[in-house]
């Protein structure tokens, strides 16, 4: 993660070196964002065919930049999580995408993603006669 990070980071620098010429300056506010990860898994992990997604117990954290080039990890607080999909359709093993706005690089708010997958049962039947 750290890999990707830097690489990340070696990018932007090197963007903003080549719009230096053409007189466009590029200045970041600190601290920001830089990616989300799943700390904590939802207390439920398996579903029936029509339930919806609970996100109770789940923990999200962010890699934060700071000033000083050192990455953080902060626990974000889960108020604007979004997630789809909100109702299982299907059964299997179903990937649920779940997006959080933080302060991005520009300052601004951004939308930051990452993928969790949830088993779903079929749904039970009346017991055979």
């Amino acid at each position: 993660m750290k890999r990707k990070i830097l690489k990340t980071l070696c990018s932007v620098v090197l963007i903003a070196l080549m719009l230096l010429p053409l007189g466009v300056t590029f200045a970041a506010s600190y601290p920001y964002y830089t990616g989300i990860f799943i700390y904590k898994y939802p207390n439920k992990m398996e579903y029936e065919v029509g339930d919806s997604f609970d996100p109770t117990g789940m923990e999200i954290h962010g890699y934060c930049l700071q000033a000083d080039g050192k990455t953080v990890i902060n626990k974000l607080g889960l108020s604007s999580l979004t997630y789809s999909p909100k109702k299982f359709t299907e059964e299997g093993w179903v990937p649920v995408t779940l997006t959080l706005q933080c302060k991005g690089a520009s300052g601004q708010m951004e939308t930051f993603a990452t993928t969790l997958n949830v088993h779903v049962n079929p749904i039970e039947g009346d017991p055979p006669l």
